[in-house]
């Protein structure tokens, strides 16, 4: 069997079976980042990796140097920010072609060093190596969150509101290059309204929602005509088509949670509007694992189709 026979997530399920976690190791391989204990009382580290890879994730003769290294640094910022935490600190590992310029190289450094600093997360070192087969770029975040705040996707229960910040859809278009890490946002979710349940989408809301289903054994309802559509990025479609990319398109790198029961939604929604720019908006609900993921257009409901970027195909 070769990986492509596999698939990605599959293939991550035989690495957690074949490593072992240490002693200390909180939360594991399967979530946005691990978090292990640090030594300092309630508080735990919070550890993630990212690779992007010239032709996959980015097009170095299409896409701005800038660009590229802020989504780079972006992709990890966004992962401590599903778990609830804050970023302390990051490394850049790049793997870069030996006739690669210079400047293009100073200037997606700079990308990265841009959007690390608006969240106090200095680039602290990294390595470089030669690629015999375009740019590689690997970012590892560091970061923390207090024990009892720390958000999971193994958290969602029936009975909980499922909820999206931003818009979404459009990555297609550019906008994964340009996309702002909901930190912030993830930090007043968990402080003000004890979310625990969370993921950032990445794999696209279709996708993600099957990812978290997995690790929480729940079930999910989506309303279809709740989803939010980047507008903008889907120009004239219809609906369907608009809500399809939406689902599909993926990297939009907001973040996905659930409401606990019990929650006022009404309050949710008065006070994200207060002190954030994007939206947040309520799309469905967690049921019970046996009903499976749907959505439901114009009173239909019908399975929702897992998608996502097939990796190794």
């Amino acid at each position: 069997m070769r990986l492509r026979d596999l698939g990605e997530f599959p293939f991550i399920e035989e690495i957690r079976k074949a490593v072992s976690a240490a002693p200390g190791t909180v939360i594991g391989i399967g979530d946005d980042a691990a978090a292990i204990e640090c030594g300092r009382e309630g508080i735990l580290a919070l550890l993630t990796t990212d690779m992007l890879v010239e032709g996959t994730h980015f097009d170095r003769d299409r896409d701005a140097a800038r660009g590229i290294g802020w989504k780079a640094v972006g992709c990890g910022l966004s992962d401590i920010a599903a778990m609830g935490g804050l970023p302390r600190a990051a490394l850049i590992a790049l793997g870069a072609p030996p006739e690669t310029a210079v400047a293009f190289c100073r200037e997606l450094y700079r990308g990265a060093d841009d959007l690390a600093r608006r969240f106090d997360c200095p680039i602290v070192g990294g390595d470089t190596v030669r690629s015999g087969a375009g740019l590689v770029i690997a970012v590892t975040v560091c970061g923390e969150v207090e024990r009892d705040r720390v958000a999971r996707r193994s958290a969602a229960r029936p009975g909980e509101t499922v909820w999206v910040t931003g818009r979404l859809g459009g990555s297609l278009a550019g906008r994964h290059l340009a996309f702002m890490p909901r930190v912030r946002e993830a930090r007043f979710l968990v402080e003000r309204f004890g979310v625990r349940a969370m993921m950032d989408l990445s794999d696209g809301l279709g996708g993600d929602l099957h990812r978290m289903a997995a690790e929480s054994r729940a079930g999910f309802r989506i309303d279809a005509g709740s989803v939010p559509v980047d507008r903008a990025a889907t120009g004239e479609a219809d609906d369907e088509t608009a809500v399809r990319h939406a689902l599909y398109d993926g990297e939009d790198f907001e973040l996905l949670f659930t409401l606990p029961a019990g929650g006022d939604p009404a309050a949710l929604e008065r006070e994200f509007a207060a002190r954030f720019d994007c939206p947040v908006t309520r799309i469905g609900e967690v049921v019970g694992r046996t009903s499976g993921i749907t959505l439901v257009r114009e009173g239909r409901e019908a399975p929702l189709a897992e998608g996502g970027f097939p990796h190794f195909e």
